[in-house]
């Protein structure tokens, strides 16, 4: 029979959503999990951020068949800049101000004025997220584009400036 959402769902489906940012590839990969985990253990498994590993459709074109691979795909498409300054921003839990990703993404081959350009790319392009408020303009990276942020700045040398220059200015 399959799985059968219950009202008593509702709340963790809701938390797998918003953990996934709403993502439509993200979404129906964990929806192919909810058979063989259940409700709660998928939406305990994000916690790990698994998401970005769990398999598609073999059928489905590579960059589709995980999150990972779509985020690689997408990674990929950036040139050189805009993969050091989306890197370093993924320092950033939350929302951050232009004054933030320029103090801790601005070093090495990087000026100021390079870093708000890219910034602006890398938000038309949906990988940071820019929100209005009273008090002025807010980023976001998604959780997920965060996570493999993350691991790709572990693999380079820049991960111990990025935390000294976040340090610096928080």
């Amino acid at each position: 029979m399959g799985f059968q959402l219950s009202d008593e769902d509702t709340p963790l489906v809701g938390e797998i959503c918003r953990k996934l940012d709403g993502i439509p590839l993200a979404l129906e990969l964990v929806a192919g999990r909810v058979p063989a985990y259940g409700i709660k253990q998928t939406a305990i498994l994000l916690d790990g951020h698994f998401h970005l590993l769990w398999e598609g459709r073999r059928t489905a074109p590579p960059r589709l068949q995980t999150l990972s691979a779509a985020l690689d795909w997408s990674y990929e498409l950036l040139n050189e800049a805009e993969r050091a300054v989306l890197r370093r921003i993924s320092i950033f839990v939350g929302y951050f101000t232009l004054d933030a990703a320029v103090a801790v993404a601005c070093f090495g081959d990087s000026d100021s004025y390079s870093v708000v350009r890219i910034l602006a790319n890398l938000v038309s392009k949906s990988l940071v997220a820019l929100h209005e408020t009273p008090h002025g303009v807010r980023y976001r990276l998604l959780d997920t584009t965060r996570v493999y942020g993350l691991s790709k700045i572990e693999a380079t040398d820049e991960a111990r400036a990025v935390a000294y220059n976040h340090a610096r200015f928080s």
